[in-house]
């Protein structure tokens, strides 16, 4: 060291003094360094939580595949099917529907001649609730109709 001293015309304090500088100032961009670390990761932590939590917020997510509201029937018997995503209960004109593993359900319904009202309710694990209505008619066949078809011979 005293070599490089007398090459560079500082005396060894002052050497000193420098490196300690130059090591200050490495332990503070190290300080900073971890500190951004640290404050990104958190960052990321809660922007994720978020992101996860944020279809729970909305609650149940109810979709039903083949209906429309404003449908018309022919046939007395309607077969339902759909999806009920984070629904822990779900109910159909008022009755329990169970809901598979991959949040599919199917129910059959027996519609009255004329106008019919479908409710289709579900609710998550944290009580939030959605309802979907349905305004559907049944057409029912008429008795010539019905007698026509019956008397057609069958093969």
């Amino acid at each position: 060291s005293m070599i490089f001293c007398q090459r560079t015309n500082r005396s060894p304090a002052k050497m000193m003094r420098i490196a300690k500088t130059i090591m200050t100032r490495t332990t503070s961009i190290k300080k900073w360094l971890r500190l951004g670390l640290i404050s990104g990761l958190f960052v990321f932590i809660i922007a994720f939580s978020f992101f996860q939590t944020k279809s729970l917020k909305r609650g149940a997510i109810i979709s039903i595949e083949n209906i429309a509201d404003g449908a018309v029937f022919n046939t007395a018997v309607v077969a339902l099917s759909g999806t009920a995503i984070h629904a822990t209960h779900l109910t159909i004109n008022g009755r329990e529907i169970p809901v598979n593993q991959e949040s599919r359900f199917t129910d059959e319904l027996v519609l009255s001649p004329g106008y019919n009202i479908i409710t289709v309710s579900g609710s998550d694990k944290f009580k939030k609730s959605k309802t979907l209505v349905y305004r559907v008619l049944y057409d029912e066949p008429s008795t010539e109709m019905a007698e026509a078809t019956a008397a057609l011979p069958r093969n």
